[in-house]
């Protein structure tokens, strides 16, 4: 197994875990044909985005990859990601100001109100939760400690997927479609200058002290969970730098 699809494992088996976490502790009111969040204004890594294309062409639906080049133009384009975010706050500076600009319609990968790659959607998508059915242009109800985990996983995955890029789920889509990035990506090279944030690895997780006990339990049955023979922790660990004496992961070391 090479360290790319090293990184798909750990990444499925992140998702596995959280949505495990989800249907066994919360009844949330989403269900089959629930839409209303779905929108172009989607982000992800390219390790997500790269398991979306992948899906795509296995299922035979290139009008999904030809819908996304006629995409609004008015997408939501990050200028930093969560753990440039939670750096920034743990030297205590000011992120820069995000342009969310307005809602620019439909994911494109939305059809009929089902998602063409819904098995392998991104993790923001699986975040999009509420214990009482959305309405358009209204709130979702998600409780404290989810959001913390929900923070945590999306701290994790950039971890993962340090040295590639994050950015909105079109553009990121159209430029892993060209074969030569696509081989980029796998090697791990430096990626293509795209104007994309670059993603980083985990400076501590952006969860108030408070906050971690209650988000402890599912980081302990994520880090500890078997993939392939072993431990999460010590997968992802071998994918970054020598484990630690001990093999696991502090709040601060990721």
């Amino acid at each position: 197994m090479d360290k790319f699809q090293e990184k798909e494992t750990l990444l499925l088996s992140l998702y596995k875990v959280f949505d495990t976490f989800v249907e066994r502790n919360f009844q949330m009111a989403c269900t089959n044909g629930c839409a209303s969040c779905c929108t172009q204004n989607v982000t992800l890594t390219t390790l997500e985005a790269q398991l979306v294309l992948e899906s795509l062409k296995q299922s035979g639906r290139p009008h999904a990859l030809a819908r996304l080049e006629t995409s609004s133009p008015t997408l939501f384009r990050p200028r930093y990601t969560i753990n440039d975010l939670a750096l920034a706050c743990f030297n205590r500076q000011e992120p820069p100001e995000e342009e969310l600009g307005p809602d620019s319609g439909v994911c494109p990968l939305l059809e009929n109100d089902l998602c063409l790659a819904y098995e392998v959607r991104p993790f923001a998508c699986r975040s999009f939760l509420s214990l009482e059915k959305c309405q358009p242009g209204g709130q979702a109800n998600i409780p404290a400690t989810l959001v913390s985990v929900i923070t945590a996983c999306q701290q994790i995955i950039e971890h993962l997927d340090e040295g590639g890029l994050f950015g909105n789920l079109t553009d990121l889509l159209v430029l892993l479609s060209e074969s030569d990035n696509v081989r980029s990506f796998a090697r791990s090279e430096i990626t293509p200058d795209s104007g994309l944030a670059r993603t980083k690895p985990l400076p501590g997780f952006l969860i108030h002290p408070d906050d971690m006990a209650a988000v402890k339990p599912f980081l302990d049955r994520l880090f500890t969970g078997n993939v392939n023979g072993e431990p999460f922790h010590v997968r992802m660990n071998s994918l970054r730098r020598p484990a630690p004496p001990n093999g696991s992961l502090s709040e601060q070391d990721g």
